[in-house]
């Protein structure tokens, strides 16, 4: 298997896996579906509070990825977490591209905006606002706050912008 641990290469199939496994993790956080999910700051984008939430919060996050995740995810991340870790929580030495920090990074905020597009749908369909107004603009506050500084993610905050712009 091929890992990606460089700044500015392709994203090898198997890190785009670690990515979609990432995706699976923090929906699992913003459900609150596991309950040590909520003794660490997993979500935190201050990127010591988040090595410290997944180093005190390391056998919490196997668990989950234990029953989400692609079994080469899985293997990967049982046998380098070290190395996972200092890839998530380690700004890369190259900011003119996108490394895999920036898509596991990001990977928090898809959860948010699959959300709001499926209230989005609803929305188109019914007429109706599901939530409150206010618990809208809420998560339309946590999706763009979440969004902002992740260059890969700047067609889906704009997706999220226009949305939100209607609430």
């Amino acid at each position: 298997m091929e890992w990606f641990y460089r700044d500015c290469e392709e994203l090898t199939d198997e890190n785009r896996e670690l990515v979609s496994c990432m995706e699976e993790f923090y929906h699992k956080v913003y459900q609150n579906e596991v309950n040590c999910t909520k003794d660490f700051d997993f979500l935190s984008k201050h990127l010591s509070a988040k090595s410290e939430a997944f180093k005190s919060g390391e056998s919490c996050f196997l668990d989950i990825v234990e029953e989400n995740c692609m079994d080469s995810s899985i293997h990967y991340l049982n046998h380098n977490y070290a190395q996972f870790l200092e890839v998530l929580t380690v700004l890369p030495k190259n900011q003119n591209c996108i490394s895999l920090h920036d898509y596991l990074m990001g990977a928090q905020c898809i959860p948010l905006k699959s959300e709001l597009v499926g209230i989005g749908r609803k929305m188109k369909l019914t007429g109706k606002l599901g939530d409150s107004v206010e618990d809208l603009r809420n998560k339309c506050r946590e999706a763009r706050e979440c969004m902002i500084g992740s260059r890969h993610l700047l067609e889906s905050l704009g997706e999220v912008e226009n949305m939100c712009a209607e609430i």
